[in-house]
């Protein structure tokens, strides 16, 4: 009977120590979870949050456009980047979520750039619009020539240089228009 109380303590201790060892002692941290096999690298997930808002950005800002720039050329460019950057978001998007990268939700930054675009007029409206796209463009081809070429996926890195000499042509076309309206780039 003894041995059988002993054993009994040393299973109920073992099991105690077992369901002990689980939970964390206090004043020590708990180790950090591991990231699932198929997870993304980080850098691939703030590549395609950088890159989605960079497009909304574009597409929002030139859906002002088409209708208040005072130039037919402006409102050409801006249809482009509306075409453009919605076929380039929706390939993206439907790549990003294909690998387990979220794409983000509209930021509200665009709405207050999209603001203070529609707020302006004429002249301003105009010269206002396309320095925004040449900075945005900036932006992206940095972006995409810079963080876009150190992607961890292979499929979303392949997406990236298919899509860079658009960025480019976007960068080179905005920037003969603000030339010829007077926009320093």
């Amino acid at each position: 009977m003894t041995r059988f109380l002993l054993t009994s303590a040393a299973m109920a201790l073992c099991l105690t120590a077992c369901g002990a060892q689980a939970q964390t002692a206090p004043g020590i941290a708990k180790p950090a979870p591991t990231a699932p096999l198929n997870a993304p690298a980080d850098s691939d997930v703030d590549f395609v949050k950088k890159a989605a808002t960079s497009d909304m950005t574009e597409i929002e800002t030139s859906k002002v456009a088409v209708t208040k720039a005072t130039k037919p050329d402006i409102k050409k460019f801006a249809q482009q980047m509306i075409d453009d950057h919605t076929k380039l978001s929706t390939e993206m998007g439907t790549l990003a979520k294909s690998k387990n990268i979220p794409v983000p939700p509209r930021d509200s930054s665009i709405d207050d750039k999209v603001k203070k675009l529609s707020a302006l007029s004429g002249a301003d409206f105009d010269k206002e619009y396309l320095k925004g796209q040449v900075d945005g463009h900036k932006d992206a081809a940095k972006l995409f020539h810079g963080d876009g070429t150190k992607l961890k996926d292979a499929d979303l890195r392949a997406a990236v240089a298919k899509a860079t000499p658009t960025i480019d042509a976007h960068l080179d076309h905005v920037q003969k228009l603000a030339a010829a309206n007077g926009v320093k780039s």
